[in-house]
C-alpha cells in the first residue's frame, strides 16, 4: 500500500462525491505515480481538462500530510481503496469515497448481510416502535446495521442494535472528531467501543454542512444489501439514499405507514414505486438465501412455544418436534414443528392417524390437519385408506 496522503490528497484535489474518483480508480495506477507523472503523461489519459491538469501539478502534498497527521492524532484509521479492509462494495459504485477515516473497527460488509435502517429525525411514536422492532430482528440474526447517527430513526437504530450487541455503523457527513447532533455522542462512543465503526470521508475537523449529508448518503446505501426506509416525509432527505440504492443496485424495503399521517407519505410512495413493504425482520431476511434457513428456525421455535402454551399436554423434547426413532427420511426443511413431527413419524412405517398421535404426543385433529398440509406438499402419500407412508 502506498502511504495514505497520497489518496488523501487526490480526494481533496478531486473533491468529495467527484466522479473523477471514480474515473482515476479505472485507471489502475497508484496515486503516488500519478503524483510523480508529467503534465503530458496525465494529458494522454484524456479524461482530465487543461485546468484541471494544471492543478494537479500545481497543488502539493502539504495538506494531505496535515490531514494524515490530524487523523492519527484523533486515533483514527485511514482506509483506502488499496487497503484490504476498503469494501468492495463501495469500489463499484458512482463516485467511490478514495479515503475513509474510520474509528472503531470497520465491520466486514463485503461477507456479512449488512442493511441501512434510515428515515426521518422527526419520527413518530409508531416510527419509533416500527425502527426498534425491525432493527432488533434483524440484529438478532447478526446483521450489521448501517445508518447515519442522526437524531430519530438513525439514532434510534443505532441503540437498537448496540442494545442488541450487534455491530453497527454510523456514516457521518463531517470530521471524524466531530459529533453530529451532539446529543448522538453516547452513541457514537459506544458504536466505536462496541466493535463497530463511525466513518466519514470528510477531513479531520470538517464541520456539518446540509450538503454534505447528501453525500454521505451514496456511502450509507453501498455498504449495504439493502436499505429500509422506516418513516419519511414528502421532502425527507431519507429518499436520496433510497434513490443512491436504485442507482447502486440494492434492495429497497419501506415500512407502510398510515395515510394520514405526513411521516408516512414517502414510505408509501416508495412501496407505491416498487419497494418491497415491511412489517418485520422477517421480510427483509427473507430475500437473502443465507437467512432462509435462520427464519425458518425461528418460525418454528416461536410456532412450537404457542403449541406448548395452548397445549401443555403435548410434550416437546426438541425444538423441532421428532419421533425419538432413527428416521429414514429427513424431514424437509421448509416443514413447521408438527408438520416436521408427523412426517418423520411416517418415514418409521405406514401409520395411521392415531397412531401417529400416540407416539408424538399430538392431539389427532392437528395430526390430521398436518397430514393434509404434507399430501398437498407431496411428501406423503395415504394407501388403503387410513394409513399414510412417504
Amino acid at each position: 500500500m502506498v502511504e495514505s496522503f497520497y489518496w488523501i490528497w487526490i480526494q481533496e484535489l478531486f473533491g468529495v462525491g467527484s466522479r473523477r474518483a471514480e474515473q482515476f480508480l479505472s485507471l489502475g495506477i497508484s496515486p503516488e505515480d500519478f503524483y510523480n507523472m508529467r503534465e503530458n503523461e496525465i494529458r494522454h489519459f484524456g479524461i482530465f481538462n487543461e485546468g484541471e491538469i494544471n492543478k494537479i501539478k500545481n497543488t502539493t502534498l502539504t495538506n494531505a500530510k496535515k490531514s494524515q497527521e490530524q487523523a492519527y492524532k484523533l486515533g483514527a484509521d485511514i482506509i483506502t481503496p488499496d487497503n484490504p479492509m476498503y469494501p468492495v462494495r463501495l469500489k463499484n459504485i458512482y463516485s467511490p469515497p478514495l479515503t475513509l477515516y474510520v474509528k472503531g473497527k470497520m465491520p466486514d460488509v463485503d461477507n456479512n448481510l449488512s442493511i441501512a435502517m434510515v428515515g426521518t429525525r422527526e419520527c413518530t411514536n409508531y416510527g419509533k416502535a416500527a425502527a426498534e422492532y425491525i432493527t432488533e430482528g434483524l440484529a438478532k440474526a447478526g446483521v450489521v446495521i448501517v445508518s447515519g447517527l442522526a437524531v430519530g430513526i438513525d439514532g434510534i437504530c443505532h441503540q437498537t442494535a448496540l442494545n442488541c450487541k450487534t455491530k453497527t455503523i454510523a456514516v457521518v457527513g463531517n470530521g471524524i472528531e466531530n459529533t453530529y447532533p451532539q446529543t448522538n455522542i453516547d452513541i457514537r462512543n459506544s458504536i466505536i467501543n462496541g466493535g463497530g465503526a463511525v466513518i466519514t470521508e470528510y477531513k479531520p475537523y470538517t464541520q456539518t454542512m446540509g450538503f454534505n449529508f447528501h453525500m454521505r448518503n451514496r456511502i450509507i446505501s453501498a455498504l449495504s444489501s439493502g436499505v429500509c426506509v422506516v418513516e419519511a416525509g414528502k421532502k425527507s432527505g431519507t429518499l436520496i439514499t433510497a434513490a443512491h440504492a436504485l442507482s447502486q443496485d440494492r434492495d429497497v424495503f419501506a415500512v407502510p405507514g398510515s395515510i394520514f399521517e405526513k411521516n408516512s407519505y414517502s414510505s408509501n410512495k416508495l412501496i407505491q414505486q416498487g419497494a418491497k413493504a415491511v412489517t418485520c425482520a422477517e421480510d427483509i431476511l427473507e430475500e437473502y438465501l443465507e437467512y432462509k434457513n435462520y427464519i425458518l428456525t425461528e418460525n418454528i421455535r416461536e410456532e412450537t412455544e404457542n403449541i406448548k402454551n395452548e397445549n401443555p399436554q403435548i410434550s416437546f423434547n426438541t425444538e423441532i418436534v421428532s419421533c425419538e426413532k432413527k428416521h429414514r427420511k429427513k424431514a424437509p426443511s421448509y416443514l413447521n414443528s408438527i408438520q416436521a413431527a408427523v412426517f418423520n413419524c411416517i418415514s418409521e412405517g405406514e401409520k395411521t392417524k392415531e397412531e401417529i398421535s400416540v407416539i408424538t404426543d399430538i392431539p389427532v385433529e392437528k395430526v390430521l390437519s398436518a397430514i393434509t398440509q404434507l399430501e398437498i406438499f407431496g411428501e406423503i402419500k395415504s394407501s388403503n385408506g387410513n394409513k399414510f407412508s412417504v
